[in-house]
């Protein structure tokens, strides 16, 4: 899953290899009926909502159990970005090449001349730091975890 804000709009999408994303909602928090008009802060946080959809019965023993799901978010520690680790990338120009790093290490570098839904990211390899040549199309730039 992947959330997008420009503005107030806040947009999703979804993708089953992490490079190629459809859009699935779209929501305007300043249209009245739709989650406004009380507009969002600068800074946002989301975060991982679950529910049941099958408790058995309150106050049931342990053998009555029919549903026994349980979840910890306690520890939890996310497999592509450790918890108490802020990613970062840098860029910097260096003769014509330009040079791109980023923390935490690892994960693999892929390039894209646009942005958004028709964004076609291409490998551009696992070095860190990546030196690129400059162009004259636009370039952005994305890790992704192995």
């Amino acid at each position: 899953m992947r959330i997008a804000r420009k503005g107030t709009v806040l947009m999703a999408y979804c993708s089953t290899d992490g490079v190629n994303w459809i859009p699935r909602a779209t929501n305007d928090t300043a249209v009245v009926g739709t989650g406004g008009p009380t507009p969002l802060p600068n800074t946002v946080y989301v975060g991982l909502c679950t529910t049941a959809h099958n408790n058995d019965p309150v106050g049931a023993t342990f053998d009555q159990l029919i549903y026994l799901n349980t979840v910890s978010y306690d520890s939890y520690n996310s497999s592509y970005v450790a918890v108490t680790t802020k990613p970062t990338m840098t860029a910097a120009k260096n003769g014509s090449n330009i040079t791109i790093s980023w923390t935490p290490t690892g994960g693999t570098l892929y390039s894209s001349p646009v942005l958004g839904a028709g964004a076609s990211w291409t490998l551009v390899g696992t070095a860190n730091p990546a030196t690129v040549p400059i162009t004259d199309t636009a370039q952005f730039f994305r890790v992704k975890a192995n």
